[in-house]
This record gives C-alpha cells, structure tokens and sequence, in this order.
C-alpha cells in the first residue's frame, strides 16, 4: 500500500510509513484491508476505483527491476487519488541481458 505525500487522514490513523519515491511512502506492516478498516472506524472511507497501472522496470537484481517499475507506475497516477495497492508482479529473465 502507497499514500501520496501529505495525505489527510484521520488523527487516530498514523500507519508506519517509509519514503518511497518523491511524492509516495510505502505503508508498513499493513494490508489495504487493515487500513481501510483502521479509516472507516475512524469515521471516514476510502473511494476505491479499480484502474490498474501497469509498468516495466529493468535492473541488474530483481529488488531494482521492482522498484523501477513500481517508481513509474505510481508516477503515472493521477493527482487526485492520494493512495495506491501494488498486487502483482511478473518476473522475467533474458539470457545475455
């Protein structure tokens, strides 16, 4: 789970988060799930819309391939959504590559 930099909310809601990319941090030790059940207690609600955000990364190890591919995908959000779930990813290996 991603939240965009300086993201609203609730006062009761303070997940451990870590720098990802410019305007991204990386929620910690905790599912989307988890999270929007932490919100609605709260009082509030996510809006969840289901577009999906694909992107390739390159890299000499799987972690920097990974992390490529995830910085593009959510620079590729728009800036009206404030938060983003990764769900999939897809390995491959080329010989001599």
């Amino acid at each position: 789970m991603f939240l965009r930099v300086g993201c609203a909310l609730p006062d009761s809601v303070d997940p451990l988060r870590e720098a990802f990319c410019d305007d991204w941090t990386h929620v910690l030790r905790l599912d989307s799930a988890s999270l929007d059940g932490m919100i609605r207690r709260a009082g509030w609600h996510f809006m969840w819309v289901s577009r999906s955000c694909s992107r390739r990364g390159c890299g000499w190890t799987e972690e920097t391939a990974t992390r490529q591919a995830l910085d593009r995908a959510l620079r590729g959000i728009a800036g009206r959504f404030n938060a983003a779930e990764f769900n999939s990813l897809h390995l491959m290996r080329f010989l001599g590559f």
